[in-house]
């Protein structure tokens, strides 16, 4: 039974001929602009159907029809096969496609558990330096643009693994766009007509710029033992990037990061590109990223201020709060993230109208100031004459 998809939910017709194509399907007959017919390789549509069929002609009667009959054999195909695998894309967003690969001594499609964890975490590693690489050029970046970061990885996507083999597939939408500042502060921004953001793709860019930029100082250093080509300022490449390729080849026969860019309207097919690193290549990026690590020294400071914002994702977990000084220093309003205990303080102190006194590591992200492996150091009963103290809106932002 055909599937009653909106007409505005189905695939263009180019969009599906470019996919079958990329995938290795074959052109088997045509018929002027009706209609194409194509074959998968090998025989994945079974006897019964030789072929699949895909209308060309968008303003026939028929097309909606048509093309939901097309979609609705690639949905009832074997979910092992190479064609089920089309649907994903042709179903959603357009999305250029990461592959991460690890080839180890487990059997073929298997992995160590814990070395499949950390392939896991060396991709969004990848990832979120590729995000963070979008916004600034900087050898390091510790906590700096990491809630843009984790603004790029909401809009990422992960796909199953291949079968016989063990990959991590992430996809990145082609036309999204990453704001550069949370909801709250967006919405308070487009009051000025401040709405800037991040194209997606240049995110993807990024990352690949890095990758590049890895292989041929990879290659520089063979030739010079000079580890120099790391470290050009024009480079993608920072101390995060490059710990996170290193832990991709690490413990592998070789690991490869095959990136396929979704073609823009004008272009005919999607292209790959393919980066493979061997694990005798892991000492050399432990050293290189051993000499992009020039992270600004924290500094450690006190402040004491009203608690204005409360935010805990885990019940149970820690938190952030955030606070007003007063003083102004360091700066007007910091963000502090707070263990589950002393966030249960800045929640009574909140609501008792107390003043907090704490103490962390000062970082700047921004325009914003955050303070890490902050403590309460004290709560002060409610100061009536405190700056601001009645109006409601002084602790907001």
């Amino acid at each position: 039974m055909t599937s009653q998809q909106p007409e505005s939910a189905l695939p263009s017709p180019r969009r599906l001929i470019q996919l079958l194509r990329d995938s290795g399907w074959q052109q088997v007959s045509s018929r002027g602009d009706l209609y194409i017919r194509f074959r998968p390789p090998g025989d994945e549509l079974g006897p019964r159907m030789r072929s699949l069929l895909v209308p060309l002609e968008t303003e026939a009667p028929d097309f909606p029809e048509l093309m939901r009959d097309a979609v609705d054999v690639l949905r009832n195909l074997p979910s092992d096969s190479a064609a089920f695998t089309l649907l994903s894309r042709l179903t959603t967003s357009p999305t250029d496609q990461f592959a991460f690969a690890k080839e180890t001594a487990a059997p073929k499609g298997w992995i160590q558990w814990e070395e499949g964890e950390t392939l896991v975490a060396s991709a969004r590693g990848l990832l979120v330096a590729g995000a963070k690489g979008a916004r600034e050029r900087l050898t390091y970046f510790g906590n700096k643009y990491g809630r843009f970061a984790n603004r790029f990885l909401d809009e990422v996507m992960m796909g199953q693994t291949e079968v016989g083999s063990y990959v991590v597939r992430a996809y990145v939408p082609v036309n999204g766009a990453i704001p550069l500042r949370g909801r709250k502060d967006a919405d308070e921004a487009a009051l000025f007509g401040d709405t800037d953001a991040v194209a997606s793709r240049e995110v993807s860019r990024t990352i690949v710029e890095s990758l590049s930029s890895a292989t041929e100082a990879i290659d520089h250093y063979r030739t010079s033992n000079s580890l120099s080509a790391f470290k050009s300022p024009e480079l993608a490449l920072s101390y995060e990037s490059v710990t996170a390729i290193k832990r991709i080849a690490q413990n592998s026969d070789y690991a490869s990061i095959t990136v396929t860019w979704e073609p823009d309207p004008a272009e005919l097919q999607t292209y790959e590109q393919e980066f493979t690193f061997a694990a005798s290549v892991v000492p050399v990026l432990e050293r290189a990223a051993n000499e992009l690590v020039r992270p600004e020294p924290s500094r450690r400071v006190t402040a004491s201020g009203t608690v204005h914002l409360l935010s805990r994702s885990d019940a149970g977990g820690p938190g952030v709060i955030g606070i007003t000084t007063l003083s102004g220093q360091p700066a007007n309003k910091l963000r502090v993230h707070l263990g589950q205990d002393d966030y249960h303080r800045a929640l009574n102190a909140h609501d008792q109208g107390s003043v907090v006194q704490v103490a962390g590591d000062l970082e700047k992200e921004g325009n914003l100031s955050w303070l890490y492996h902050a403590q309460i150091t004290g709560v002060i009963d409610a100061i009536q004459d405190q700056p601001g103290r009645d109006d409601p809106s002084s602790g907001l932002f």
